[in-house]
């Protein structure tokens, strides 16, 4: 979880791909991990990073 929140906060990968280089099987599964710990979906965590 935490790889995958810093490659979300960091890079411009796809979400996808930052599934599947942080150990999830689909991006859907991350999604929901965002959500349950974050209460934040990878997206929305993206943008709002860069409105910062």
């Amino acid at each position: 979880m935490d790889s995958a929140r810093h490659l979300v906060e960091s890079t411009n990968y796809s979400l996808a791909d930052i599934a599947r280089q942080s150990g999830f099987s689909n991006e859907a599964l991350m999604r929901k991990a965002f959500l349950r710990c974050l209460q934040l979906t990878p997206k929305q965590l993206r943008v709002a990073q860069l409105l910062d």
